[in-house]
């Protein structure tokens, strides 16, 4: 029974002996596990350090980001008080641009109107000028005419004084000067009879003078009735040409005065007013380089068309306004 009880107990101390070696391997396991996992925080703890500096400098990046963008916001903030003054800015020059356009237009304006007014003033001096120079024009071929008889009757009456009184008789058969001097011989008979003391000499003389200038005087009015009639017959024909051929397209316009002053006349057909405004644009060198149909207005031309640019085949329109009618008895000044 000892034996047997020795036998079981060493049976169970054997087995405890088992037990133990298996514990003392589980507990050298457990102990490397223990190091593998201390190894592991270790590791662990190494890349949280790291990572804890990481952040720590992104901190930092992002302070300085902070900064930089605050920074930012403030240039962004100059930058629209610097536009919004910009803007107020052109808000005022645009309106001051306005304002000085409005003002460059209505300089503008009397500019034209004063260069119309200009040039209406200077026409009505042309046109007067130029009657005056009309009326002189008369007054001197009068004055001329005039001392030309004048001159001629001094003639007649020297040639009258020398001739001798052989030829006076010869010659007062077949000339009506003779003959008006025979007229006046029973009034100087009257004359001699009545004055009874003066010399006969000077009594023939002034009585010769007088029968001439009176033959003159019937000469001239007679050429001057035949010459009235010629002229008379010449306008009549004239005036019924002019009255066939000035009808409808033909028939002359009146023309405003700054029309007139690119024209150069105050009543004419469309057709010659176009034809003139073509050649003043001409003339002038007005044709846009670049684009020919197009005409550039100067100062002269602003007046009739008021626009900075036309195109010349559509002028007619805009002269319309400058043509007051059809006239055919309208005088060309």
């Amino acid at each position: 029974t000892l034996k047997e009880k020795n036998i079981v107990a060493a049976r169970e101390i054997y087995s405890l002996k088992e037990k133990h070696t298996a514990l003392s391997r589980e507990n050298l396991s457990l102990k490397e596990e223990n190091t593998s996992i201390k190894k592991k925080k270790i590791a662990v703890a190494a890349v949280i350090s790291t990572l804890k500096k990481e952040i720590i400098a992104v901190g930092r990046e992002n302070k300085t980001l902070k900064e930089e963008s605050i920074g930012v916001a403030r240039e962004n903030l100059n930058l629209k008080k610097e536009k919004i003054a910009v803007a107020t800015e052109n808000s005022t020059l645009k309106e001051e641009t306005i304002a000085v356009g409005r003002e460059n237009k209505s300089l503008k304006e009397e500019n034209t109107t004063v260069a119309g007014e200009n040039s209406t003033i200077l026409l009505k001096l042309l046109v007067d000028k130029e009657r005056q120079i009309k009326d002189l024009e008369t007054q001197i071929s009068s004055l001329k005419n005039e001392e030309s008889k004048l001159n001629n009757e001094q003639k007649c009456t020297v040639c009258c004084d020398e001739m001798p009184e052989t030829k006076r008789k010869s010659t007062s058969v077949g000339n009506p000067r003779k003959r008006a001097k025979s007229s006046l011989s029973d009034n100087e008979k009257a004359d001699k009879k009545a004055t009874a003391g003066g010399s006969k000499k000077l009594k023939k003389k002034i009585s010769r003078s007088v029968g001439i200038k009176k033959a003159k005087k019937k000469e001239s009015t007679t050429g001057k009735n035949t010459k009235l009639k010629n002229k008379k017959s010449t306008s009549t024909g004239a005036e019924k040409v002019k009255k066939k051929s000035i009808t409808g397209y033909t028939a002359p316009v009146e023309l405003s005065s700054q029309l007139a002053a690119i024209v150069g006349g105050y009543a004419m057909p469309r057709h010659e007013v176009v034809k003139r405004m073509w050649d003043y644009i001409k003339e002038n060198n007005l044709q846009d380089p670049e684009d020919k149909q197009m005409v550039i207005c100067d100062w002269k031309l602003s007046l009739v068309i008021p626009v900075e640019r036309f195109r010349g085949f559509g002028m007619s329109k805009y002269l319309k306004q400058h043509m007051s009618g059809w006239n055919a008895t309208f005088v060309n000044r």
